[in-house]
């Protein structure tokens, strides 16, 4: 009597697919540093922290700079709001593009975007053509250009990685961002002191090669549409009435807002602190900005202990307290500010910040699960 053909396992069947990717199988053990184990998460990982650290270089220069081309601290200001203010308005519908379009060819376009944006900043500052507004605009497009590639980038991490492996992955690129946060700011205030802002808009331009190069080269996953491509109206309403439906979302989102609200405060000012404050130059407001970032790093070591010692209502009300006492009472600044950034790193994931950032960045289901584990806490 003929046999009937072996059938394959599911397991059998999702290995198979992880080698056709280009995927290492996960294999059961559960390590931060897994993720680097498969080539594409661990080039792409090295190639952004490279881009990041670019962009906190050309944050430096662009900031300084103003402070230059401009005595208004308002026009100062507006540096870090016309960086942010994009992905402020455009992360829900870019979200919805990451949802429905091929997430690589998204990434391509806004890396090369934000390369010509930055060459042409550096042409101009190079030749001295910038006015206040002219920098302004070159910073907005860039924050335009972020605000198209973060979504992608959040929700392509599962395409570079097993799916057991994508908490450590989204682990490791926080970890990318808040070291070259640490370093990049200080180097970059190096960078302006010694050549000026046009050698930061250089290395900035630079720095997104790398990255465009290893995108260029990598082929994700075919994955077959089983529901039809939503439009970008009805994805970004949907996702604003599950929020508008929810209290308990609701409240968690306002506290990550507020809390949020006042720290741009003192990152928008940095450059005056620096300069009036503290009676620095460019060097020292990179090392302030430095000192923002291991503070997150430090932050985000401490957070876990802290989370399983006190329940997120306590850690909330004495972060926001500690918050406030760092920025009013901190006579020495530099250790204000670090510590300003180990309230606001604990905070970040206390409140539900991180959840709904990616909740608005595309990232919809995982934003969904933390947001509902943070809400049920504060019943």
């Amino acid at each position: 009597m003929p046999q009937e053909p072996a059938t394959q396992t599911t397991a059998e069947t999702a290995e198979a697919d992880l080698t056709a990717a280009g995927l290492k199988p996960h294999d059961g053990r559960y390590s931060a540093f897994a993720p680097l184990r498969q080539p594409i998460f661990r080039a792409v990982w090295i190639a952004s922290l490279a881009s990041n650290f670019g962009g906190l270089v050309q944050m430096v220069g662009a900031a300084w700079l103003m402070t230059s081309l401009s005595d208004s601290p308002d026009m100062v200001a507006l540096v870090q709001a016309s960086t942010t203010l994009p992905v402020m308005i455009f992360s829900l519908a870019a979200g919805a593009i990451a949802d429905n379009y091929d997430r690589r060819r998204i990434l391509l376009t806004a890396q090369s975007f934000m390369l010509a944006v930055s060459i042409m900043l550096a042409v101009f500052a190079w030749f001295g053509l910038l006015s206040p507004w002219l920098l302004l605009a070159f910073t907005f497009l860039l924050g335009c250009g972020n605000a198209l590639n973060n979504p992608a980038w959040q929700s392509s991490v599962g395409d570079m990685v097993p799916r057991p492996e994508v908490p450590a992955a989204v682990t490791l690129n926080s970890v990318a961002f808040n070291i070259a946060r640490s370093v990049g700011p200080a180097i970059g205030g190096a960078i302006v002191a010694a050549f000026g802002a046009v050698a930061a808009f250089i290395v900035n331009a630079f720095s997104y090669i790398g990255l465009l190069v290893v995108l260029a080269r990598w082929q994700p996953p075919r994955v077959e549409r089983l529901l039809p491509r939503e439009t970008l109206w009805l994805a970004m309403s949907a996702g604003l009435r599950y929020v508008a439906m929810s209290p308990n979302i609701r409240a968690v989102i306002l506290r990550a807002f507020l809390f949020g609200f006042g720290g741009v405060v003192g990152l928008a000012l940095m450059p005056l602190i620096a300069r009036d404050l503290v009676r620095g130059g460019p060097l020292t407001f990179g090392i302030l900005l430095g000192a923002f970032g291991a503070g997150a790093v430090g932050g985000a070591f401490v957070s876990a202990r802290l989370r399983r010692r006190f329940s997120t209502e306590t850690l909330a009300r004495a972060i926001a307290a500690a918050k406030g006492f760092s920025i009013a009472g901190g006579g020495d600044t530099l250790a204000a500010i670090a510590k300003y950034g180990i309230a606001d790193q604990v905070s970040y994931i206390s409140t539900g910040g991180g959840a709904f950032l990616e909740f608005l960045e595309g990232k919809t289901l995982p934003a969904v699960d933390v947001l509902q584990q943070r809400a049920s806490e504060l019943n």
